[in-house]
């Protein structure tokens, strides 16, 4: 007995700890998960408010990516960089300041040289700077036509990710409404089949092509959304990914009526105006390497600093003399300069001869784009007023027929697939002719 009142208290009291410590290890583990949820619900929230609902029209999501995109800020900077250069190029270079100090000192009567201070300036020959200056001027415009370059190609790379997701999103409406015909058709084809005036054939065909169109309907969810997340790495914006994309075009005609307004307005196209500097820069430069055949000059202002004479009595004893002088750069090797010519000759015909490639590239797209956006019109109107309205109206009446039993579910089935193509067809025309005249428009420099 006494055993085991000596040893009871020792039990119960590591039964205590044990608990205890349970306790301790509940309420730490509690607080942690506590410390999760906060962090997850902030992080969430972080996320949330940076999320950014996606423009509902062409010109906002553009003008979403022509602000925040950082291919063309870089492409900004640089133009603000060759515009700071514009400042500069025509000016002075820096004056040379030259201390030396002699070892051994020179002794002459007035007393030791012992150092030297001299500045000298350069100054270029006449018409040197005024080239430097108008060859960065030049750059600058350049910089700014590249710029405009950068911001159309942005833009059209902008217009075909919409186009594509206009397209989707009207093949999605398309095949929820095909979803809804095969369900109806798939009532009449139950309907018929307990009237025994169908085949099961029927009702199993009718429930394939059902799981098709889920599948399809999928597919192109799953399309769209991708389509919204390269829209978001163009604006470098998070886009909400589950954004509503129109289901057609909004109007988009060239800002060019006529051919022949479009081939007199090709001299606005931004890369050709950018050649055309370039060329003028080549221009600048023919004459620049001309000029390294005349000498630059070197003025020079010094001061010898001298000690006082062995005999501090001799007249201007210690006196620190003056001096100036003139220095010009002898352009001997005539050889080499001839080289630097030809080679800024040799520039100047190559651009010359890309801006007429250019120049004929451009006229040749031009009449392309523009038979292209009038036959394509054609095609468009053909649709909504011919086809289109002739399929829908035989797919009422063989629907109307299937359900008396005047005709088989092969024939109301192919008039569906002939509606559904033609839709897609004419989707598929608008989405090429919107592009064509945002191509057209870009042709010229004009906002798409």
């Amino acid at each position: 007995m006494q055993f085991f009142y000596l040893s009871w208290p020792s039990a119960v009291t590591n039964s205590i700890s044990w608990y205890n410590a349970c306790n301790l290890a509940l309420v730490v583990f509690a607080r942690i998960v506590a410390i999760l949820a906060t962090m997850v619900a902030a992080s969430t929230a972080v996320y949330a408010q940076t999320m950014v609902e996606a423009p509902a029209d062409f010109p906002s999501v553009k003008a979403l990516s022509l602000k925040h995109n950082p291919g063309l800020k870089a492409a900004f900077h640089h133009w603000q960089s060759q515009l700071e250069q514009k400042q500069v190029a025509g000016s002075l270079p820096d004056p040379k300041l030259s201390f030396d100090y002699f070892i051994e000192e020179i002794q002459t009567r007035t007393g030791p040289q012992e150092y030297r201070l001299m500045i000298a300036q350069k100054l270029p020959w006449f018409g040197k700077l005024s080239l430097a200056s108008d060859i960065a001027a030049l750059k600058a415009e350049k910089a700014f036509e590249d710029l405009q370059v950068k911001r159309n190609q942005l833009a059209l790379t902008v217009a075909k990710l919409w186009s594509q997701g206009v397209s989707t999103q009207y093949q999605i409406n398309i095949a929820h409404e095909e979803l809804e015909l095969i369900k109806q058709i798939e009532r009449i084809a139950r309907v018929r089949y307990r009237l025994s005036k169908a085949g099961h054939p029927d009702l199993i065909r009718v429930q394939l092509k059902r799981g098709q169109l889920e599948n399809k309907l999928d597919a192109l969810t799953q399309k769209r959304s991708a389509l919204s997340q390269e829209l978001s790495a163009l604006t470098n914006r998070n886009l909400n990914p589950n954004f509503s994309w129109p289901a057609q075009f909004s109007s988009s005609n060239p800002s060019i009526n006529t051919q022949s307004a479009l081939i007199d307005s090709l001299e606005k196209n931004p890369s050709l105006k950018a050649l055309k500097l370039t060329a003028a820069m080549a221009n600048k430069r023919v004459e620049q390497e001309s000029l390294k055949t005349r000498p630059d000059i070197t003025l020079k202002y010094g001061r010898m600093f001298a000690g006082d004479a062995i005999n501090p009595a001799m007249e201007d004893s210690g006196k620190d003399p003056q001096f100036i002088g003139i220095g010009i750069n002898v352009p001997l090797w005539g050889e080499k300069n001839a080289g630097f010519s030809a080679r800024a000759h040799q520039a100047k015909l190559n651009v010359e001869q890309q801006i007429a490639r250019i120049e004929s590239s451009l006229l040749a797209t031009a009449n392309n784009h523009w038979s292209q956006s009038e036959s394509l019109k054609r095609q468009i109107n053909r649709f909504k007023t011919s086809l289109i309205p002739q399929a829908e109206a035989a797919l009422t009446a063989l629907l109307r027929s299937y359900q008396t039993g005047k005709v088989t579910f092969t024939d109301l089935i192919d008039s569906e697939k002939t509606l559904l193509e033609l839709r897609r067809q004419k989707i598929q025309l608008e989405a090429k002719h919107w592009l064509t005249n945002a191509e057209i428009n870009a042709l010229i420099g004009e906002a798409l």
